[in-house]
């Protein structure tokens, strides 16, 4: 009986451990979508207030200059953004990965622990009855 409530609660464990890894996934998938919207909206909002700029400018190329800045800009922080969330992304896999593997070996070897450990007084008991 002992070794089914030990089994369940490291399984539990195990399912705890996969439910947590699948909500980490699901918010920062759910972080790089409203990155990836909002630096969209962002590029969309500068570049047209950009071009509507140069066309209503007289000094066109000013604004054309500072409008290519803007833009070297957001790429410049689209790019960092990107780059950042990969990494999370990969640190977030990479620990859940690592995590599950140890729950996973730690699960193995208290199974073995517990059959030696009863098989070795299965045994003992066998060889005091024989005795």
């Amino acid at each position: 009986m002992g070794r089914k409530v030990r089994r369940g609660g490291l399984i539990g464990g195990v399912v705890v451990v996969v439910v947590v890894a699948v909500v980490v996934v699901v918010v920062v998938v759910v972080v790089v979508v409203v990155v990836v919207v909002v630096v969209a909206v962002a590029v969309v909002v500068v570049v047209g207030y950009s071009s509507s700029n140069s066309s209503s400018s007289s000094s066109s190329s000013s604004s054309s200059s500072s409008s290519s800045i803007i833009i070297v800009v957001l790429v410049v922080v689209v790019v960092v953004v990107v780059v950042v969330v990969v990494v999370v992304v990969v640190v977030v896999v990479v620990v859940v990965v690592v995590v599950i593997v140890v729950v996973a070996v730690v699960v193995v070897v208290v199974v073995v622990v517990v059959v030696v450990v009863s098989s070795a007084a299965i045994a003992g008991d066998l060889v005091v009855v024989v005795a």
